[in-house]
Order: structure tokens, then sequence, then C-alpha cells
């Protein structure tokens, strides 16, 4: 079984994904981490992410063929950004067993969450500076519909959760999803 989620910047995709995989077992995996991961090979990413654009494709492809490797089985993804990886994503995992975690929360508690993150130092990256949040917010606009069509095109079952709720509420509701998005 795979778990992908998804969600705009600060939704609680990183958390959440955590809190799930440790209560079932899984392997976790971010795909930001391996991005940031993936800079000391390649400059050109850190100046892509730093500005909070999006890899290309084929980079994202080359890293899930990797996380296929070391999971082939029972691994929770945090970071999908893009309707183009849904195919590898079905490809190297079987989209019987995979289901998407959708957390959706407005735009201005992604900023107030970033911010908080960029305050404290929990967590805190390059790009959550309020400029590069912006434009980070922008990108998932531009983005989500994508991955929410190629989703339900491939026939993965999608959870759309509120992620403007507490760290729990968020977590109890990964068990009872408010509604798949396809109904």
């Amino acid at each position: 079984m795979v778990y992908l989620f998804f969600g705009a910047p600060a939704s609680g995709k990183g958390t959440q994904a955590k809190l799930l995989a440790s209560a079932l077992g899984y392997d976790f995996v971010s795909l930001g981490a391996r991005l940031r991961q993936e800079t000391t090979k390649n400059h050109n990413l850190t100046t892509i992410l730093e500005a909070g654009d999006l890899v290309s494709p084929q980079i994202i492809d080359t890293i899930l063929a990797d996380i296929h490797r070391e999971h082939p089985h029972n691994v929770i993804i945090d970071g999908v950004r893009r309707g183009e990886n849904v195919a590898s994503i079905c490809h190297y995992w079987s989209k019987e067993t995979s289901i998407a975690i959708f957390l959706e929360v407005s735009d201005q508690i992604s900023r107030e969450r970033t911010k908080i993150r960029a305050a404290t130092g929990t967590g805190s990256r390059a790009d959550d500076l309020e400029s590069i949040v912006n434009h980070r917010l922008k990108v998932y606009h531009d983005t989500v519909t994508g991955i929410l069509s190629e989703l339900t095109k491939r026939g993965i079952n999608v959870w759309k959760i509120d992620g403007n709720k507490s760290i729990a509420a968020i977590q109890a509701a990964q068990f009872v999803p408010d509604r798949p998005i396809d109904d």
C-alpha cells in the first residue's frame, strides 16, 4: 500500500505523513527532503527549490524509481506536486493499493504556518520566505487541478481532508476522511 500526501505549502503534509507512517508501521519518504539531498550533487536544484519552482518531472521520476526500489510496499510519500508524476507512481505502485490524501488549507493558514516555521526555526527552509511562499502558492494553485484530474483519471482513491484543523483533528480525519474527492 502506498499513501501519497499533497497540498499547499505548510498544509501539514510532512507532519501528517509521519504520524500516519508511525501509526501504520509504514516507511515515510519526503520528496522535498530527497530533493534537498540531491542539491549536493546538482547545484541547479538549489536555485529551483529556493525560488519555489517545480523541479522537472524527469528528476522526480528518477527519485520515485529510487524510492520504489527502497520501499516497494507500505510507504507513505509526502510532497507529490504535479500530475505528470502520478503516471510514475502508478507505474511503480499499483493504483489499486494507492490512496492520495489531499490536505486542503486556505492560503492564509499556509502563510501563517510558514511564518511560524521560519520564525521558530522548526523545520525552517530557505523557501519559507514570504515572497517565495506566495510564489509557491501560485505554483500550487496552477498545478493542483492537474494532480486531482490525473489521480481521478487513474482510479486512485483521493481523500480530501480539511488541513485548517489541529494536528490531532487532521490525524483523526485520515482514518475517516471528510469525503473522497471523486464522489
